[in-house]
């Protein structure tokens, strides 16, 4: 029995308890999760003459350690991991510098670690590559006319579009016009990479809600023609809808921190590993979690 503990709160932490159990025959290992959030770590609701257990308790126990709270890494949590030998995935990132051992990973979801090692494979496979156009974000499946949240709380919506730096800018894809805003521009092996955040609006009023959306990931290729010397632009394109009660934000991050664990308990990552980049592609993308990101 593998006990993965889930510090964190509310609708992350749920979606990732949910896929787990709903999914539980897919792993090489019977599991169980548990979920920890401020009714057991904020001091605020936890009243002392109750026997709660602490976060040493909570870790102590634990076979893996998973992270959806960004405040939680205040609580020292990296340094306890890695004393007691526990393994920490969390899904954002790390603020604060550690020492290099144990399994340490953060930044397990789609702008992150999704994204690189999508955007790591086809920098090492494509022959004569100059330029990578990458988009993520949400566009909602019927025209209402109006500029609503597309299926995520305007909180959601907030942390999804925090390193959101660039002025919105129209751009067609599929078929389909977007607002895109740049979230960085990076060189990789001399290939000019920039990633986009999109969606069907220019500007969010947070009053307005419109459940049915969909999650995008486009990627734009341009590669040097080797015989006339022509620049040939290829796509690649994934879209995921929101799943039972989940939204397709929620989903497609879970997705992503599930199959890091996956690979975990199957053996397939490093030992000590401390960068999501480490991992190979193809594993990420072979289990039932990741497979939704294979893409040609």
């Amino acid at each position: 029995m593998i006990n993965i503990h889930i510090l964190g709160n509310g609708t992350p932490i749920y979606a990732l308890k949910s896929l787990i159990e709903v999914n539980s025959e897919h792993f090489p290992q019977q599991v169980q999760v548990t979920c920890f959030g401020d009714h057991f770590l904020n001091s605020i609701f936890v009243r002392k003459l109750q026997q709660y257990p602490s976060i040493d308790d909570i870790i102590q126990t634990a076979d893996i350690v998973v992270c959806t709270e960004p405040d939680y890494e205040n609580l020292g949590i990296v340094q306890k991991c890695q004393d007691l030998n526990k393994p920490l995935f969390c899904r954002f990132l790390l603020e604060n510098t550690f020492s290099d051992n144990g399994l340490i990973l953060d930044g397990l979801n789609v702008e992150n670690a999704a994204t690189d090692l999508w955007i790591n494979r086809l920098v090492d496979t494509t022959e004569n590559l100059l330029e990578i156009k990458h988009f993520i974000g949400l566009h909602k499946l019927h025209d209402s006319g109006d500029n609503a949240l597309p299926g995520i709380s305007i909180e959601e919506y907030r942390d999804a579009t925090q390193h959101v730096t660039g002025q919105p800018s129209l751009v067609k894809l599929n078929r389909n016009y977007f607002y895109k805003s740049e979230i960085e521009e990076t060189y990789s092996d001399d290939v000019k990479v920039t990633t986009n955040w999109i969606t069907d609006t220019e500007s969010i009023d947070a009053v307005k809600f419109d459940i049915h959306s969909e999650f995008i990931m486009h990627t734009t290729r341009i590669i040097k023609d080797k015989e006339n010397g022509n620049n040939i632009i290829k796509h690649s394109h994934m879209s995921c809808p929101s799943r039972r009660s989940t939204s397709a934000w929620q989903y497609i991050n879970t997705c992503v921190l599930v199959s890091f664990i996956h690979m975990y308990i199957d053996g397939q990552l490093p030992e000590n590993m401390q960068d999501y980049a480490e991992a190979d592609h193809n594993l990420f993308t072979n289990n039932i979690f990741g497979r939704i990101f294979r893409l040609s």
